[in-house]
């Protein structure tokens, strides 16, 4: 076999000669070497980035595990507070159904639709239709006219049904027609159903147009059915939305937007809270002043009427003449309170009246407490409503120990019934 040999000629030195295959096989193997080391370095690069990449995701998921536990405890935190603001709402709502000092705490959910019967006197009945603790409507009955008792009864359970039915049904909103059937009644139809009903006898006592106190009931009813709603909505709606159980590497993301989902939903719930309990807190200071200027309870503790008002036959000139009050049994030296504030405008005698106390309350209503056996108060002096202003007699022309009460508008006797035991949102109505 003929071999292949390379010479090298130095110059100043001895020839010298190697063989070719060797050489290229050397550096094959040289560049075999040097690849796999650059693979090696190059695997190793790729290995390292991997790693940091890991240790980056870990590590942003350890901090997303921190921002989620912190909205958390924030959304809790927030969901405490619009709770505790729930429980005042729901407080300053009770205190416009207050009355004297006592406060009522409001059905929640407005399901609770009541008749409720109280005897005024030995022939009076009254009737309140009530949402909860709140009183809606009122009605008076002759007890000694049992056909006309019964078909107020028979009416009155008609428009409490259809009134539970518009909230069961959830007609918060319902558009309600008032409409004039024969002898001056009106009735407000809500589609097919009466929800309210106005007689001609209603309006005569208490002076006013029929359509008129109508309207006022229409619009208690409405004013009702919008805090029925509101009292839905707080019940129905969540105050935290659902959220996922933590893993690692899995949805934090999601879990982070559902979290500012809640906290951004309980934000608003609170704006909208604070606003709704300064308008409450506004119109409880607006009834509650109302509610103080308003004669709306009774001028004696214990109440028995022995005669109302309307025509009757005067017990000591036999004549039949028009009562212009309510006479309530007394004994002698009873204290006699006023049934509002208001300024003293008169304190002695007038004529039959006997020794009197009058009382302005403003906007032309004023309340006088005749027959007394003497005064507590002086001309000129602003009294509260329940402080004691007389004690009751027999003085004027009467037959005997009792308190004659009237209710005046513009100096005109009105029938004090309609007035007498009125809740703080209902006597509100007359400012």
């Amino acid at each position: 076999m003929k071999r292949n040999y390379f010479t090298l000629v130095w110059i100043g030195e001895s020839r010298r000669s190697f063989n070719l295959s060797y050489a290229f096989t050397a550096l094959g193997l040289g560049l075999l070497a040097g690849l796999f080391g650059l693979s090696l370095l190059f695997w190793r690069g790729l290995d390292i980035s991997a790693l940091d990449a890991y240790q980056k995701v870990h590590s942003d998921n350890q901090l997303l595990h921190a921002k989620a536990h912190l909205l958390y405890q924030k959304n809790r935190a927030l969901a405490k507070n619009n709770s505790r603001l729930t429980q005042e709402i729901k407080l300053l709502e009770a205190l416009i159904s207050a009355e004297d000092a006592n406060v009522f705490y409001l059905n929640s959910d407005y399901k609770n639709v009541t008749l409720e019967e109280t005897t005024l006197g030995w022939r009076v009945l009254q009737y309140k239709l009530k949402i909860g603790e709140r009183t809606l409507y009122e009605y008076t009955a002759d007890r000694l006219r049992p056909k006309e008792h019964l078909a107020l009864k028979e009416k009155l359970e008609l428009v409490q049904k259809n009134i539970e039915k518009l909230i069961q049904s959830k007609q918060f909103t319902p558009n309600i027609k008032i409409t004039e059937l024969a002898d001056k009644e009106y009735v407000g139809l809500a589609g097919d159903l009466v929800v309210l009903s106005v007689s001609k006898k209603e309006a005569f006592n208490a002076q006013t147009d029929g359509r008129e106190i109508a309207e006022r009931y229409k619009k208690a009813l409405l004013k009702e059915l919008k805090i029925a709603k509101e009292n839905k909505l707080l019940q129905e709606t969540p105050l935290i939305g659902s959220i996922k159980t933590i893993r690692p590497n899995s949805g934090l993301e999601n879990i982070i937007q559902q979290l500012d989902f809640c906290q951004k939903f309980n934000q608003n719930i609170l704006a909208q809270n604070n606003t709704l309990i300064a308008g409450i807190y506004s119109k409880a200071m607006d009834f509650k002043n109302n509610y103080a200027r308003t004669p709306s309870i009774y001028p004696l503790r214990n109440i028995e009427i022995s005669s109302p008002y309307g025509y009757r036959i005067h017990p000591v000139t036999n004549a039949v003449s028009i009562h212009y009050g309510l006479d309530m049994v007394a004994v002698p030296r009873t204290k006699v309170l006023a049934t509002a504030d208001g300024r003293v405008t008169y304190a002695g005698w007038i004529g039959g009246y006997g020794i009197v106390v009058q009382i302005h309350h403003g906007l032309g209503i004023s309340t006088l407490y005749g027959h007394c056996d003497s005064v507590l108060v002086n001309k000129g002096q602003y009294v509260r409503k329940g402080q004691p202003v007389a004690l009751s007699g027999n003085s004027g022309l009467s037959n005997g120990p009792h308190l004659h009460y009237e209710i005046r508008r513009w100096n005109v006797a009105i029938d004090p019934t309609p007035y007498l035991k009125r809740d703080i949102f209902t006597a509100s109505k007359e400012w």
